[in-house]
């Protein structure tokens, strides 16, 4: 087992096997370029239990290394790259990453839970695949996770805000652990200081928050792309997640009102259109396709649905979310960062729903890039690799008067998969209805996923969860 420590890990040393060293709690330490400081690699630990090799090194922004800042590495270099381009050296690993879903976040800081989802034989992906063909299956499962959503809440939580990356996933273990996390900002006036531990350590935005978009903006620069048009579009997902809701007909007219506003720049549409291509092919945002149900399944040559221009703009990860609209609102409306990331966070975590319509929007972005990812995560590991396609190829929401959250469909050799999955803050049985109207027209079932839910139960096609353990399945 390889992990990547700091000196705050408890690592066993070489060889020992003694049940005093069996606990460790691995974070990973990300090294960038363009330049590697050399006094961070000292503080790297290697720390293995079967094995003693050279150490593993992550490099972030890869595409800004020379072959001078890594070539001097003493052991395996693994190159992380934001998106496709040509690597300094053949002579390393080359790795694109996405951020980590919830499950996987899960999956990495609760070996209980991993050994839970063993049990029940959903940790594969033969299994998970084999299950999401059988309703009755998946309620089975989930009725077992069950005993474990308190622990998939604490995660959960923290997991809405720091997302799924390294520093997120890392930031997530010491909240949990109670640990002082590093690199937080300065308390804000006024305080939000709490008598709870807890509140203590993890309640000020973390300093990362606020590098994300100019890290962003710079790796778009290196690949030729605008920076001032990626800003426009990230703004403009911004206000959509957490304002206007995720729907978009007419991006391009967005983007160059934001464009003007920021820099006073004219921008074509092609400009826009290699801008939001950048930001996809980052996995920094997805867009999910709308496909139009028809009135009958005679209409349209006997297809049951059609395409349509509309999509749904979404951020891969939550730290990337705040990232932007933290951002947004200090460019635009002179909002401090602190008051920003203040304005969402109090309403997950104490769930203070003061503008319910803008959580919402927030938590279905991040729903419905959990599913993206989960059935990406599926395809391109089992049975035919699709790789040379994006992770929201695979998900589409629906409309037809009413308005489905995610469409799936997985094509396979033996048998095609699809289901649908639909989201809300509270429960309401107007979305078991329509859910139940469009699994029968599609003769498939639906999954509705409730963040305030706390019972499991399955209506006719419909089955009725909690938020986190709908997550967990995917």
């Amino acid at each position: 087992i390889l992990c990547i420590c700091d000196k705050s890990c408890q690592c066993p040393k070489e060889g020992d096997t003694s049940k005093a060293a069996e606990p460790w709690i691995p974070h990973p330490v990300p090294l960038r370029c363009p330049k590697v400081s050399k006094t961070r690699l000292a503080d790297i630990v290697y720390c293995g239990r079967r094995i003693s090799q050279k150490p593993v090194y992550l490099i972030d922004d890869a595409h800004l290394c020379k072959d001078v800042d890594v070539t001097e590495l003493d052991g395996v270099v693994i190159l992380i790259y934001p998106s496709p381009s040509k690597p300094p050296s053949r002579r390393f690993v080359e790795v694109q990453i996405l951020p980590f879903r919830f499950i996987e976040t899960v999956e990495v800081l609760r070996r209980d839970i991993r050994s839970k989802l063993t049990e029940l034989k959903h940790y594969e992906t033969e299994d998970r695949l084999s299950n999401l063909q059988n309703l009755e299956k998946l309620n089975e499962i989930i009725n077992k996770l069950d005993e474990v959503k308190d622990q998939l809440d604490d995660v959960l939580k923290y997991y809405l805000l720091y997302g799924g990356t390294a520093w997120g996933i890392e930031l997530t273990a010491r909240c949990l652990s109670n640990e002082e996390p590093p690199h937080v900002a300065e308390p804000a006036v006024g305080g939000h200081l709490s008598d709870k531990r807890e509140s203590e350590l993890c309640q000020e935005p973390p300093v990362a928050f606020f590098d994300t978009i100019d890290e962003i903006l710079e790796d778009a620069r290196e690949y030729g792309v605008r920076p001032e048009v990626v800003k426009a579009v990230l703004y403009s997902a911004a206000e959509r997640v957490f304002e206007k809701g995720l729907e978009v007909g007419d991006i391009y007219e967005e983007v160059r009102n934001l464009a003007q506003e920021i820099a006073n720049v004219k921008v074509e549409t092609k400009d826009i259109r290699t801008a939001i291509d950048y930001l996809r092919n980052s996995h920094v945002l997805f867009t999910i396709k709308k496909e139009k149900l028809s009135k009958s399944q005679k209409e349209e040559g006997g297809g049951d649905s059609k395409s349509d221009s509309h999509f749904k703009i979404v951020f891969s990860d939550p730290r990337y979310a705040l990232g932007a609209y933290m951002h947004y609102q200090h460019t635009l409306h002179g909002t401090t960062y602190v008051d920003a990331y203040y304005k969402v966070k109090n309403e997950i975590m104490d769930q203070r729903m003061g503008q319910p319509d803008r959580v919402a929007h927030y938590l279905e972005s991040i729903f419905l890039a959990n599913v993206a990812l989960g059935v990406y995560a599926l395809v391109t590991s089992y049975d035919r690799p699709d790789r040379g396609h994006l992770p929201d190829k695979f998900v589409k929401y629906l409309k037809n008067g009413w308005e489905i959250d995610a469409y799936v469909t997985i094509k396979r050799r033996d048998r095609p998969i699809s289901f649908l999955a639909e989201f809300s803050i509270n429960y309401d049985g107007s979305h078991v209805e329509k859910c139940s109207e469009a699994a029968k027209r599609l003769n498939t079932y639906c999954i509705y996923a409730v963040y305030k839910e706390s019972e499991v139960r399955l209506e006719d096609n419909v089955l009725i969860t909690p938020l986190s353990l709908f997550l967990a399945l995917l």
